[in-house]
């Protein structure tokens, strides 16, 4: 069978079926249908390829189904076994407590609503499945996972299941790091690498400006110019130095050079461009402009209501992340091009703001929300996946980060009164359900309260993502199915558990206290550290570190989690590839 995708000049597929081995009477191909008589069993082999690549790959599939039909479906199975099982069994987590793995999923899920608690082992199950989609559907070589990842069953799916590339795309890789998985962010950045000729243009035509710049759309063909008529989403020229934060954290968590020497032209055309879009206001600070809240309108004290915008708080947290880490960068590469420059850049960018609220402001001016329970919580960047924002450093902003929260749901949960048991179209109407509603703002939710050690909220939040926003096969329910909720909750188990952001590793730092017991081996830390612990009644009785190089680390355990008393912070001298028991 055949087709094209996209229209006439779309993608063309090809795919071939052929039965290898089968027991029973007859097996014979009638026309374009193969046909089986008093069949008990039957192995089908089924090859697809496309012209995606280049013509002469659209007819791949004839050799290889000759490969593969040579080989037993035995042997086949199992390198696919031994090959995810590699990749897979690097990190694991178990929570301890009631498993209901006798119940089929969807019953398990009915279940969970009603007692969440009596089904600690569902969101085992839940993790697991999280990391199995990523490592099925993001390889070395091929096209990052899109909205739907691999699972899309549509021709002409919503959203094009493309890269919507201002949150669900990063969210889809936030676990590779911790989870020792970075070879499948791989794919992500080669996104970003071939962004950068159509980026090009479209700084060039649209700002006038070097460098490269995207908006909030992107596809494999790597468009850059904004897409479809939604405003608030379209004029956001932010996404390149969002997705290049994804090159430091690769490089943070592998302590790799080579991932920076590599990618450091693609963060020194980000910057050509910050150095031409950014302008200087009146007293002497720089903004970005046009620009949005994603996807968020706000309210002007004349009820004048708008998405475009100058320096909105997002903007700014992103900037400096992205200028901060291009000067840690050039250190370590001895690099000296843009650095004076990037310094007073950063200088000269605006401080997150505290608002009338007490929250976060999200405007340069502080505005009110069209959609105060909106889904996305932008100016909530520097909690995370940033780092501006925390609860040791910068206690008064971290505060008013709980106080977005907290106002964002209130609306949100008002919303879900009234929309529960309303249809997806009704959703949508109203902001896809605002962010207590919307499956990958509640998997952003449990990052936020981790990083703010509210591990019962974290709870909460996963909890309420089982509940209300998984389908029966237990993938993320925008709604409709959407992959990036998947994703963003393992990340947020994770950083639950343990964190790496700071200056020390700090274990169990937003424990939820139903989680009494549990373990976890090589879950990974920034500096390539792999951490091994077990906890049980909440007291932390085994801990054991890893590095791959020589060094010196500090972990931070809070003494509620001890037996007895020692320092806040054990100070570990590492030996390579050497395993330190500290207790």
């Amino acid at each position: 069978m055949g087709g094209t995708v996209g229209g006439k000049n779309g993608v063309e597929f090809r795919a071939v079926a052929k039965v290898g081995s089968y027991t029973g009477e007859q097996v014979k191909v009638i026309g374009e249908t193969i046909v089986g008589k008093n069949i008990n069993s039957i192995t089908f082999f089924v090859a697809v390829s496309t012209d995606y690549r280049g013509n002469e790959f659209l007819f791949d599939y004839k050799n290889n189904i000759k490969k593969v039909t040579v080989q037993s479906y035995e042997k086949i199975c199992q390198e696919h076994i031994d090959d995810y099982k590699g990749l897979n069994n690097r990190m694991e987590i178990q929570l301890y407590g009631p498993d209901k793995s006798q119940y089929p999923t969807d019953v398990r899920l009915k279940k969970f609503k009603e007692s969440p608690l009596d089904d600690i082992g569902l969101i085992n199950l839940y993790f697991n499945y999280g990391k199995y989609l990523l490592i099925s559907s993001s390889r070395p070589g091929g096209l990052p996972s899109t909205l739907q990842g691999i699972w899309n069953e549509d021709l002409n799916p919503i959203w094009g299941s493309k890269y919507t590339i201002n949150i669900n795309i990063q969210m889809n890789y936030w676990l590779t790091g911790p989870c020792n998985l970075s070879e499948l962010q791989n794919p992500l950045l080669d996104l970003i690498e071939n962004m950068q000729l159509n980026g090009q243009i479209t700084a060039k035509k649209m700002y006038g400006a070097r460098g490269f710049t995207a908006h909030h759309n992107t596809d494999g063909f790597f468009d850059t110019a904004p897409q479809s008529r939604a405003i608030g989403a379209a004029i956001w020229p932010m996404t390149v130095p969002w997705l290049c934060t994804h090159i430091w954290e690769q490089y943070l968590f592998e302590d790799n050079k080579k991932i920076l020497e590599k990618y450091y032209p693609i963060y020194l055309r980000a910057v050509e461009f910050y150095e031409d879009y950014l302008f200087e206001t009146l007293d002497g600070q720089l903004v970005t402009g046009p620009s949005v809240s994603p996807e968020n309108k706000y309210r002007t004290s004349k009820g004048i209501e708008g998405n475009i915008c100058l320096g909105p708080t997002i903007d700014l947290q992103i900037l400096r992340y992205f200028f901060k880490s291009f000067l840690k960068i050039s250190k370590l590469l001895n690099k000296n091009e843009k650095n004076e420059k990037v310094s007073t850049m950063i200088k000269k960018l605006p401080e997150t703001k505290i608002g009338k609220y007490g929250q976060i402001q999200e405007w340069l001016k502080d505005y009110d929300e069209v959609e105060p329970g909106h889904r996305h919580i932008s100016q909530l960047f520097g909690l995370y996946p940033g780092d501006e924002i925390n609860v040791y450093n910068t206690p008064q902003l971290a505060e008013a980060a709980r106080r977005t929260i907290e106002r964002r749901k209130k609306y949100s949960n008002e919303l879900d009164s009234e929309n529960r048991e309303g249809t997806i179209s009704n959703w949508l109407d109203v902001g896809h359900g605002g962010s207590h509603r919307t499956g990958w703002s509640v998997a952003w939710l449990i990052n936020f309260f981790a990083r703010l050690k509210m591990g019962n909220d974290g709870l909460e939040e996963l909890i309420h993502l089982l509940s209300y926003s998984t389908l029966d096969n237990l993938l993320d329910d925008h709604p409709p199915f959407q992959i990036d909720g998947n994703f963003g909750a393992v990340a947020g188990i994770c950083e639950l558990l343990m964190q790496s952001h700071n200056d020390f590793i700090e274990i169990l730092p937003a424990l939820p206290t139903k989680f009494k017991g549990g373990k976890v081996k090589n879950l990974r830390a920034r500096g390539n550290i792999l951490v091994s612990f077990e906890w049980e009644y909440n007291k932390i009785k085994k801990l054991s570190v890893i590095s791959q190089k020589d060094k010196i680390i500090k972990i931070k355990l809070d003494s509620h989690l001890l037996e007895e008393k020692i320092d806040n912070i054990i100070e570990v001298n590492l030996k390579a590839n050497k395993q330190i028991d500290i207790f």
